[in-house]
């Protein structure tokens, strides 16, 4: 290969060649990525319907850290993310979607798989969100987020209660206080 007079390929050119690659590769990256958040507009936010996204990964994600498996349970929290979802703002709808493209990616970086999230099995998704939880502290928010968002949907359901030993029902809004103090004290008496 001829080799421009005056330009030599040492370690530190094919350093600066090299950023320039990756620099201009995640610009385009970005711009692709922020096209596809377009896809979540103000029509979509006030409806229950739910992004791409939002549709492939949700689901994986649920049942990946939630350890469940039934189809119909599932089936019922991708509901409760359609109607959680469609009360939260433009956003952090947008947000949230630029999470889930994020977390769909991040198995390759992490060297768990070569396939997006979504795509690998249950054992790989685990390990790759055991990964992620003890990873780079940068990415700890969209951990966190994603793990409040699958456990407000997993906790909500009444035959979960028993797995975490929670006996008691949370205070409705409508539902006298005494009611709620009274099966208080009776947990407490049973507890002492």
């Amino acid at each position: 290969m001829d080799v421009p007079s005056g330009f030599k390929l040492n370690r530190r050119s094919f350093f600066i060649l090299s950023s320039l690659g990756v620099i201009a590769g995640g610009s385009a990256c970005g711009i692709k990525l922020y096209g596809q958040l377009l896809e979540v507009n103000e029509q979509l936010v006030s409806s229950r319907k739910l992004s791409q996204y939002e549709k492939e990964n949700l689901p994986a994600l649920y049942s990946a850290m939630t350890g469940e498996t039934d189809p119909q349970q599932i089936k019922e929290a991708v509901e409760f993310f359609a109607i959680f979802l469609s009360k939260l703002p433009l956003s952090r709808r947008k947000e949230l979607n630029l999470g889930l493209k994020v977390l769909d990616i991040l198995p390759l970086f992490f060297m768990v798989s070569f396939l997006p999230f979504r795509k690998i099995d249950l054992k790989q998704q685990v390990v790759f969100l055991q990964k992620l939880s003890q990873g780079p502290a940068v990415l700890y928010p969209l951990f966190g987020g994603l793990k409040e968002l699958m456990y407000l949907a997993y906790y909500r359901v009444p035959q979960n209660y028993q797995k975490i030993e929670y006996y008691g029902p949370v205070a409705k809004p409508n539902e006298p206080i005494e009611e709620h103090q009274r099966f208080y004290k009776a947990l407490m008496a049973e507890l002492s």
